[in-house]
């Protein structure tokens, strides 16, 4: 059973970084593609296969703008916004929720069934079970013309109701539209990011001294 504090973790990463998550790394999934929408995500594959991967975007959630960035490698993640951190290193998630004068840290071992819901690792294993790439040519988006390829869930009882990616020629990802359950609409602009990467083994740990914390409530 999921705990509550998991279930708000669940619904920030997936609100806020789940998606982008995808754009990142789900691509693998379709290397060997036949047709034309799994070629294009065939070449986002080819930018992220190596090492780690830090993103920075902007989302926009019903005119609410929020900055964020993302690191990953393997399993491993780091994921910050101005009001929320979180780190995982594989084994303990550390989640730092701000407000302006107070501060409380989490610390959970999440179960298998949590980590389904909140690691974007292991969520990528089985995306290609739930999702339709669908291809719908070039766009012309302020001045420049991208790639369009929807994501369509294969049942109704996804959270993703559905998903569309604007790529570059190369295949870089630039721009993310989604739908979330309860017709929640987002739009992620992805600012920069920078593949090949290897982070330092601390990327992926809550550190004290950079981070204090007025209340910290282990749940281990």
């Amino acid at each position: 059973m999921v705990n509550p504090h998991m279930e708000n973790c669940v619904y920030r990463m997936r609100s806020w970084t789940f998606i982008v998550m995808i754009v990142l790394a789900f691509a693998p999934v379709w290397v060997g593609a036949q047709n034309v929408a799994e070629v294009w995500l065939g070449k986002t594959a080819a930018l992220f296969q190596n090492k780690g991967v830090e993103l920075r975007f902007r989302l926009n959630e019903e005119g609410v703008r929020t900055n964020g960035r993302f690191l990953m490698e393997g399993e491993k993640f780091c994921f910050d916004t101005d009001d929320m951190r979180i780190w995982f290193d594989g084994t303990t998630l550390w989640t730092l929720q701000n407000d302006i004068s107070y501060s409380e840290l989490y610390i959970s071992n999440p179960t298998d069934e949590e980590l389904q819901s909140i690691n974007p690792y292991m969520l990528l294993q089985t995306f290609d079970e739930y999702f339709l790439p669908v291809d719908e040519g070039d766009r012309n988006v302020g001045d420049e013309w991208l790639h369009v390829i929807s994501l369509v869930p294969k049942t109704s009882q996804q959270d993703l109701s559905k998903m569309v990616l604007y790529l570059t020629a190369s295949g870089e990802p630039k721009i993310v539209d989604l739908v979330l359950a309860e017709n929640r609409e987002y739009r992620i602009e992805i600012r920069a990011f920078r593949n090949g990467l290897t982070f330092s083994q601390h990327t992926f740990t809550y550190r004290e001294k950079e981070y204090p914390a007025n209340e910290v409530i282990d749940m281990r």
